[in-house]
């Protein structure tokens, strides 16, 4: 049996019965997006009804153009720095 709680509205799985709220469940839950680096897994319960959800957040992947464009900005601010501190002299 594995039991659920929930800790600051999100759902935790644990082996042993919890202090406060709980249900149980047989085995744990199937979540297509749950190993997947493109998404983040939250999952949620509603301990009165027994329920058990989750919701699925995705994560922003950086193309190879966008991590170029992110340099070319760096790169022009070290120069727009640069090109600073040698009019003041420093």
């Amino acid at each position: 049996m594995i039991y659920i709680s929930e800790v600051n509205g999100i759902a935790m799985f644990t082996a042993y019965q919890p202090n406060g709220d709980y249900f149980m469940i047989d085995r744990y839950p199937d979540c297509p997006y749950q190993h997947d680096s493109n998404h983040i897994v939250t999952w949620k319960c509603d301990i009165k009804n027994k329920k058990l959800w989750y919701e699925v957040e995705d994560i922003q992947q950086l193309t190879q153009l966008d991590r170029i464009e992110d340099m070319i900005i760096e790169t022009n601010i070290e120069v727009q720095y640069l090109s600073a501190l040698q009019e003041l002299g420093v």
